[in-house]
């Protein structure tokens, strides 16, 4: 008898790409509004292209977000 892919994979084996898994919080943008940002990224960010390089010339890939920037509750 030949199982199927899915009988062999069930859910509870594959842990990869779950739908809704991502944690968000809320941060003040650049004029005030709110977006949302996955909770990893809430104490730091990405760097915009003028802000990429140190002055040693290695790459910054996290720079630290404002405190004041983090929506609370």
């Amino acid at each position: 008898m030949e199982l199927l892919w899915s009988q062999t994979n069930s859910l509870e084996e594959n842990h990869m790409g779950k739908t809704g898994t991502t944690k968000w919080g809320r941060i003040k943008h650049r004029k005030g509004e709110t977006i949302l940002v996955p909770e990893s990224e809430l104490s730091y960010k990405r760097p915009g292209p003028n802000q990429r390089y140190t002055s040693s010339g290695a790459k910054r890939k996290k720079i630290a977000r404002s405190p004041k920037a983090i929506v609370k509750g």
